[in-house]
């Protein structure tokens, strides 16, 4: 099991205890399988989301944001992610990233997102505060599976003369997103692998043994599943 300080596993317990965080053995139905219904089935869920969530309704609280952001801060301060400016993307990581420009004052950058016909997207900047062109920005985001909304939200910065070469997420799903920002010249920097997760949990009792080789092995499906597609 990976050593967690004090604050992470405030923060492990209260994702299970708010059912932030699930698990099932025989595996949860997600919205890809929508469209591909024979995917693997993972056996945990994930929501990360505010009870007042435009979109997909959470079950977070106040409390669960101010560890989330002190948890950040402990990532910025080990991997000395020293930027001015901090951008949270719309809406899973809006709540969060107010709590943390308290805890650590800096200048918030903030995006438009936009939904359309069941599509959504990063439209642009809304503000920028006093941040001058060229200036550093971390973006803050609640977990990373693949990189696209990552890099739709980079391409934005960029454009509006940021530089960006980090990303701080709350849990990595392990599922490709952190190569995929690494190819374009991106660190990811997670809280929790879903992995340490999961093997955290069930040292603690919370899930049981079997788990984390169920969401190793899950991993493990969806990469050979996701190859195929591509080379079909």
């Amino acid at each position: 099991m990976s050593q967690f300080n004090s604050i992470q596993m405030a923060l492990a317990d209260l994702l299970m205890a708010l059912g932030a965080v699930q698990v099932k053995v025989e595996g949860f139905t997600l919205k890809k399988h929508e469209t591909h219904p024979d995917a693997p089935r993972s056996p945990y869920f994930l929501n990360l989301r505010d009870r007042s969530n435009p979109g997909k309704k959470g079950t977070l609280t106040p409390g669960a944001y101010e560890l989330i952001a002190l948890c950040w801060g402990q990532v910025v301060d080990d991997n000395v992610l020293f930027a001015v400016g901090a951008c949270g993307l719309p809406h899973a990581a809006t709540p969060m990233m107010k709590v943390l420009a308290r805890q650590r004052p800096q200048q918030l950058v903030l995006l438009d997102k936009r939904e359309e016909d069941g599509k959504r997207w990063i439209a642009g900047v809304t503000d920028r505060g006093d941040l001058q062109l060229d200036a550093k920005v971390l973006i803050f985001d609640d977990v990373i599976t693949g990189a696209d909304s990552k890099l739709e939200a980079i391409k934005v910065l960029r454009e509006a003369q940021m530089r960006v070469e980090n990303v701080v997420v709350v849990v990595d799903r392990q599922q490709g997103g952190a190569e995929a920002l690494a190819e374009h010249g991106i660190g990811t920097h997670s809280v929790f692998t879903v992995t340490e997760l999961m093997e955290y949990y069930a040292a603690t009792g919370q899930v049981d043994p079997s788990v984390p080789q169920l969401v190793r092995d899950y991993i493990k499906a969806d990469a050979e599943f996701e190859a195929g597609l591509l080379s079909a």
